[in-house]
This record gives structure tokens, C-alpha cells and sequence, in this order.
């Protein structure tokens, strides 16, 4: 707040001309489709970023204050998700033994850090930049509410709230297509955390899946070279390294002669619970 509180009195410059002083869209909260819809000229819709001017309009009229004031509540905001994104990433699985004790000390800091850095200016003090700051908020939230459902008893409220936060963002700039991305990132790199997690290990019936796949035999007899997550390393066949097309051709004369065999019973492969 300190930090930019000298900017509240900053004027209207460059795009929030066009965004903001000229824009007969953001003058009246009703209708509300008029109020989602671009300035003319724009060419890009945005509606989370129009709804969000129409109300610092509806508060301030053109008045700079209001606007400013919104900016700084975003940037906040995605400070204080960072905070609880970093601190349940200390303390998880693979962090939690060398970090977990010194989590909250470590996840203020780098919120903080993150907060005041000078980057962050533009952002916070040019008011149409809020479709950085917007969607960058959106696109934490999201992940941290994927994090959350991971562990949550209310598991699905967490990822509906993910989705409704990642089409939030959709709304606010294109660059939101690279939060699903970001997010199955994660969930890879911090192992035992995030959704796919609970996919791989959670799901019994997916549990269940993989150990008859594991245990399904090739056609020489012998165990299909499967890794850890079920999935086929294509850069193996019967224990010798082989090009991938290599691999594909081989597996497909496999896969024929042993769908003949075991035709009967394929039934074998679904879960128990979820046989006809």
C-alpha cells in the first residue's frame, strides 16, 4: 500500500483513453452485455476487464482514484495467493522435510518480494494494465485452487472454483491459454500434489487399472516395458533401445497377435466395480 500509494492521483494516459475517458460502454452497469463490450476500436473483447471499469465507473465516474485503488487491490490480491501457492508447495511431499518448518517465513518473504518489485510498477499505476495484473490473479488462483482440491474433502468445490477462475481469466487477456499448461506443470513437477496426482495415486479404480496393465503379458511372455506411471517407454522394446517408429512397428504386430488371444477376456482389464 505504501509503495504505491503515491499513485491514486496519477491521470489517464495512453490506452485508458480509449478504455476508459472515451468508452460509452463502461457508463451504465445495465444492460449488462452493453457493459462487457469493448470501446469501439478496441478490435478484443475482454469482458472480465469492461465489467470491472464499469464498476470503478459507476464509483468514481472518471475520477482516477477508484481505478487505481482497484489496480492496487489485484496486485494485493495475487500477493497474497502467491503466499498460500509457495507456502503449500514448502510443505508438501517433496519440500516439506528441508522447507516445511520455515514455510510461512519463506513464502511471506517471497510474497513480499514479488509484491514491491519494480517490475511490477506499470501494472499496478497504468490502469489498463489491470488486464496483466487480472488475468495474472486469475491464472494464481486457479492454481491454487487446484493445490487445494488435492487434499480438500470438498474436492470438487476447489475444482469447479479452478474452472470458473481459468474462464475468468479467458474473459480478461488471451495470454490465460497457458494457465492449463502451467498447471499440469506443476502438478508434475510437485509429484504428490495437484489433480493429476490424485489420478495417478487417489483413484482406485485407476490403481487398480494400472496393476493389471503392469501385470498383462506380452506376446515373447514376457512384462510390457510400462514406467512407473503405466505409460510405455517408446525408446524400449524387450530390453534393447529401438527408434520410435521401430518401437511403433513391432508393438503393432504385438498388440494383434495378443487382442487374438486374449479377446475373451478383455472384460479383465476394467475394474471390478465397474464391469457389466
Amino acid at each position: 500500500m505504501v509503495a504505491y500509494a503515491n499513485s491514486f492521483s496519477g491521470p489517464f494516459i495512453f490506452d485508458d483513453v480509449l478504455w476508459i475517458s472515451a468508452n460509452p460502454h463502461i457508463r451504465h452497469l445495465w444492460p449488462l452485455s452493453n457493459a462487457l463490450q469493448p470501446p469501439p476500436g478496441a478490435g478484443t473483447g475482454r469482458p472480465s476487464v469492461c465489467l470491472t471499469l464499469a464498476l470503478n465507473y459507476a464509483l468514481s465516474a472518471l475520477e482516477p482514484w477508484s481505478y487505481h485503488l482497484f489496480n492496487l487491490a489485484i496486485h494485493a490480491s495475487a500477493a497474497l495467493v502467491l503466499f498460500g501457492i509457495v507456502r503449500r508447495t514448502l510443505q508438501g511431499p517433496r519440500l516439506r522435510e528441508r522447507f516445511g518448518a520455515h514455510a510461512n517465513y519463506l513464502a511471506a518473504a517471497i510474497a513480499i518480494l514479488w509484491g514491491v518489485h519494480p517490475m511490477q510498477t506499470e501494472s499496478v499505476t497504468y490502469v489498463i494494465q489491470r488486464m496483466e495484473s487480472l488475468m495474472g490473479l486469475f491464472l494464481l488462483l486457479t492454481l491454487y485452487c487446484v493445490i487445494r482440491g488435492h487434499d480438500s474433502p470438498r474436492r470438487l468445490w476447489w475444482y469447479a472454483g479452478a474452472v470458473a477462475c481459468c474462464a475468468l481469466g479467458m474473459g480478461t487477456k488471451e495470454g490465460m491459454a497457458i494457465t492449463p499448461i502451467i498447471v499440469l506443470l506443476y502438478d508434475r513437477g510437485g509429484s504428490d500434489v495437484g489433480c493429476l496426482a490424485g489420478l495417478r495415486t487417489g483413484c482406485p479404480h485407476v490403481a487398480e487399472y494400472r496393476q493389471r496393465v503392469l501385470s498383462f503379458p506380452s506376446a515373447e511372455s514376457k512384462t510390457i516395458p510400462f514406467n512407473k506411471d503405466g505409460l510405455a517407454n517408446v525408446l524400449s522394446f524387450g530390453g534393447q533401445r529401438c527408434r520410435p517408429w521401430q518401437y511403433a512397428r513391432k508393438r503393432r504386430k504385438d498388440c494383434q497377435r495378443l487382442s487374438k488371444r486374449h479377446r475373451p477376456n478383455l472384460r479383465k482389464f476394467l475394474p471390478t466395480s465397474l464391469r457389466s
